[in-house]
């Protein structure tokens, strides 16, 4: 990548990305007039139960599919580079050493902001990037006041997608059309994923 870029990251389990991920991202992408938004899954979850996660290589080719309709995506692998249980700090220290010029943007949704205090790190987070929410309307969201300046919202509609919700229905024989990319739900059908 080269120098002087303005780069975001949208970091997550993706277990499977889903069409709410893609619009957060897609808008950060065009808002923020971003060069990339690098999609990264995470190599081991922290917050999450390891046993059930489907494995990292199908959730990252679920993520490669999700990128090849959109220019601005890319596929990221680097907690897998550097293995071991995958801290965001950790993530994005490594990623601004490769590329100290450029401008990083860490982009969330309103779940995870109200999560904020319970990340790893939270205050060295804000220092290293500039974090965005997605959502609407922006007045109703409740900021801790240490982070109330380090953080930017971005005016959009909010999806109610979520990945729990998709297994769910796959296990209940309900269809996910319209909540993740065709090409995403053809692999996981194919694939047989979440059926158990």
């Amino acid at each position: 990548m080269m120098s002087g870029q303005r780069l975001g990251i949208g970091g997550g389990v993706f277990d499977p990305i889903h069409n709410g991920h893609l619009f957060l991202f897609n808008e950060c992408a065009e808002q923020l007039k971003l060069d990339k938004v690098l999609l990264i899954p995470t190599f081991k979850a922290v917050h999450k139960e390891q046993e059930g996660l489907v494995p990292y290589e199908l959730r990252c080719e679920m993520v490669r599919l999700a990128c090849e309709a959109n220019d601005k995506f890319e596929l990221c692998e680097i907690e897998k580079e550097t293995g071991g249980l995958s801290y965001t700090i950790d993530t994005i220290r490594t990623l601004k050493s490769r590329t100290p010029e450029a401008e990083w943007f860490f982009l969330v949704g309103l779940d995870n902001l109200e999560k904020m205090e319970d990340w790893h790190k939270p205050d060295e987070i804000v220092k290293e990037v500039r974090v965005v929410v997605g959502t609407r309307p922006v007045g109703s969201v409740s900021v801790n006041a240490r982070f109330k300046d380090k953080v930017d919202f971005i005016d959009m509609p909010r999806l109610e997608i979520s990945s729990t919700d998709i297994r769910e229905r796959i296990r209940a024989g309900r269809g996910i059309r319209y909540l993740v990319p065709r090409e995403i739900e053809q692999y996981i059908i194919e694939h047989k994923l979440y059926i158990e």
